[in-house]
């Protein structure tokens, strides 16, 4: 089994993700006539910037500002007109609906484990 995350390990990864995700989106939209191989190949390069740059936070050889900096760095490669509070703002609608679809599971699986029982 693998050990628990920390929020804090959550909340980075998540980061890292939704990153990824707005770098998938801009690369599309900015190169629409790119070939799908040329297009999974960029992803793929700054994927594994990405997770690089998460390693290096865990093994605690960068700081988490400079975690955020550089992965903000490589969406702002891909969108140089990105602005850090749109990006930010954009994040936490991320994380909220993150949230609520993780609330929304739980209660799900409780319910479920309660129907169970009952019927057991």
């Amino acid at each position: 089994a693998r050990p628990a995350m920390s929020q804090e390990q959550l909340s980075i990864g998540l980061f890292c993700q939704f990153a990824m995700l707005i770098i998938q989106a801009d690369v599309r939209r900015l190169n629409p006539s790119a070939s799908a191989e040329l297009l999974k190949q960029t992803e793929t390069g700054y994927r594994n910037h990405i997770k690089e740059q998460y390693k290096q936070w865990a093994e605690q050889k960068i700081t988490q500002k400079q975690l955020f900096e550089k992965v903000f760095g490589f969406v702002r490669t891909v969108n140089p007109t990105l602005k850090p509070d749109v990006f930010q703002l954009e994040f936490r609608t991320f994380m909220s609906n993150h949230r609520e679809k993780t609330r929304a599971q739980a209660q799900a699986k409780a319910q479920a484990q309660a129907q169970g029982q009952a019927q057991g």
